[in-house]
């Protein structure tokens, strides 16, 4: 697989420079991956006939979320056919539609769903529709493909179980993904829907939008040195300048990827682009941290975020 290197040098006040590190060091609770997992509870209850639409018939991307008829307007089944209309926009999980998602998630009461509280029937349906989308919704439980899923009670208690930290550079707190895309991923399980790694090459310029092997040196109160590798290419110049304009800061990145002679140099400001040339120019360094912090000089851990901080955005702590 092919690696390129990546240097940001950011120079900006010392409040978002303290921000931005909670982004490189993934320690900021990653909203729109709960919304992720709860849209995939509300694809695997639509699909079971738990939830079903109030007066929606038709749904071209995946006629399977409305077979089961119409249902009663009741809180979940009004919240659902609200769901579906924005499953099938493809919203982008921007802060705006990851609230209207948390508050669909709260009225549908699939919160206080277990595994046991479904029918059989509706739990072989969804079952059977773990085992087709294993690859794409449970990797990070070590999913044997051999053995399968029998019992899906573990999996729907991950879908439930939310992380609180995202990942280090993760470049979808940057720019967004789409909802549809991240519950069908890349196998076509919604028709019409742009696959993931196809996405995320638009979007990130990446199919694998977070950073690798990251390491990072704060040299000055305003100035942090950022190292990481990422899939095949570079960050896209999008997202350099969405973190320029996000944490109002000068971002310079340096990029090379060997394989296929990718070098660049890229530099924004406040957001606008103000330099690109195929080198970084004279007195900028280009290399890897290789080593941070150092072993004699241990960095004590960050602290827990409060639960009011949980919730407020990048924007919000920055002031």
């Amino acid at each position: 697989m092919n690696w390129c290197e990546n240097r940001l040098t950011i120079t900006a006040k010392s409040v978002c420079i303290d921000v931005m590190l909670e982004w490189v060091t993934g320690s900021t609770v990653p909203s729109y991956r709960h919304a992720v997992l709860q849209g995939i509870q509300f694809f695997l209850a639509g699909c079971a006939g738990i939830l079903r639409p109030v007066t929606l018939t038709s749904f071209p991307a995946c006629e399977q979320l409305v077979r089961h008829g119409t249902g009663l307007a009741t809180d979940g089944n009004k919240a659902y056919e609200q769901w579906l209309t924005l499953l099938g926009e493809n919203v982008f999980l921007t802060s705006d539609h990851l609230k209207t998602l948390a508050q669909l998630y709260q009225r549908s009461g699939l919160e206080s769903k277990t595994w046991d509280m479904f029918p059989p029937a509706a739990r072989s349906i969804m079952t059977g529709l773990m085992q087709r989308q294993a690859d794409e919704w449970f990797c990070p439980v070590n999913f044997d493909p051999e053995q399968g899923i029998t019992d899906g009670g573990p999996y729907w208690e991950y879908l439930q179980t939310y992380p609180q930290q995202s990942r280090p550079c993760d470049l979808l707190m940057i720019l967004p993904s789409r909802l549809g895309s991240e519950i069908s991923g890349n196998s076509a399980l919604l028709s019409g829907v742009a696959e993931t790694q196809e996405l995320y090459a638009c979007i990130h310029g990446t199919p694998l939008p977070a950073g690798q092997n990251v390491n990072w040196q704060r040299d000055d109160i305003n100035r942090l040195v950022v190292t990481f590798d990422t899939q095949w290419a570079p960050p896209s110049g999008e997202v350099t300048g969405e973190l320029s304009s996000k944490f109002e800061a000068e971002v310079r990145h340096s990029f090379s990827e060997t394989v296929n002679r990718i070098h660049g140099y890229n530099c924004y400001d406040q957001g606008d682009h103000v330099d690109s040339r195929r080198s970084p120019p004279d007195g900028e360094e280009s290399g890897r941290i290789h080593v941070f912090p150092p072993v004699d000089e241990p960095q004590p851990e960050p602290p827990a975020p409060t639960a009011e901080a949980e919730h407020r955005t990048y924007d919000q702590r920055r002031g």
